[in-house]
């Protein structure tokens, strides 16, 4: 009997007279948020840490075989020739070692000087 349109008209207007949207739509955040911004940092930023890496962790493990990254890293070391290979490996090898002889050098440095220390404290 009213009419579709009359119904939907006045809803509008009770609508916006009781929120009123424009007014709303035209605030900053920061300032429509000002009453709930310590809870918004103390409780939803914990939150959302929380969830955020349970999400990671649950989803790590698919994402991976996903992508599949195995067949991925499988397909580039097949396609290098040999020499590419043993160039790789060798210039790797020669890093680690020269650590390694380093890592000597001071251990063995830091343990003649505590025989010294020894050597003089009981001599």
């Amino acid at each position: 009997m009213i009419g579709r349109e009359t119904i939907k008209q006045w809803i509008t207007e009770k609508t916006t007279e009781m929120h009123p949207v424009a007014s709303i739509l035209n605030k900053p955040v920061q300032e429509l948020t000002a009453d709930f911004s310590g809870i918004i940092v103390e409780k939803g930023l914990q939150i959302f840490v929380e969830k955020g890496a349970e999400y990671v962790i649950n989803h790590f493990q698919p994402l991976f075989q996903k992508l599949h990254l195995d067949d991925i890293v499988e397909e580039q070391v097949s396609s290098f020739s040999v020499s590419r290979l043993e160039e790789m490996v060798v210039s790797i090898t020669k890093k680690e070692l020269s650590m390694i002889t380093y890592l000597g050098a001071l251990l063995g440095g830091i343990i003649g000087l505590f025989q010294g220390f020894v050597t003089v404290l009981i001599g």
